[in-house]
């Protein structure tokens, strides 16, 4: 693992501990020691994300702005570029699933997984070969959390909707 990855992780892991004692006091329980599962149960009755998934959710919200609104200063990078009939026929259109997968198919099909994640609003870098600086800079990990949104919440165009989505 990469040392940018792990001073990022450190980092999110200091900020998710000052995050857990503001839950504490907030809810009067200094003295208390939450499990994970209590500290989502917390924060879930707060009506609060983890740090890490405020953090996903305002790269997605900055992402849609910038892909979304015409307007907006900021624009996409030459070398993204919206996925095409050609690229989706180079991916395969079945597999075969592991001997151990308990199933009573003998091949998954792809070709919905693949109108979802590969349609006309997924975009695909250009780039051939990727550093690990690039991979952890905002527009490459923008854009492929954006390819896991559902098609409904990526065709949104008010950024208010969106978010709320």
């Amino acid at each position: 693992m990469c040392s940018l990855e792990t001073d990022i992780r450190i980092k999110i892991g200091k900020l998710e501990s000052i995050q857990r004692r503001a839950v504490k006091w907030i809810l009067n329980e200094q003295y208390h020691h939450y499990s994970d599962w209590e500290y989502t149960c917390r924060l879930r009755d707060l009506k609060l994300l983890p740090i890490k998934y405020l953090f996903i959710l305002n790269d997605l919200i900055i992402f849609h702005k910038i892909y979304s609104v015409e307007s907006y200063s900021v624009k996409i990078p030459s070398y993204f570029r919206p996925f095409n009939d050609n690229d989706r026929g180079r991916l395969r259109s079945s597999v075969n699933p592991p001997d151990f997968y308990n199933s009573q198919i003998s091949t998954l099909d792809l070709s919905s997984m693949r109108a979802m994640s590969h349609d006309d609003k997924s975009l695909k870098c250009t780039l051939s070969s990727v550093s690990v600086k690039f991979r952890n800079s905002f527009f490459f990990r923008g854009h492929m959390l954006w390819n896991h949104l559902p098609l409904q919440i990526r065709e949104e165009v008010i950024p208010a909707r969106f978010k709320s989505l």
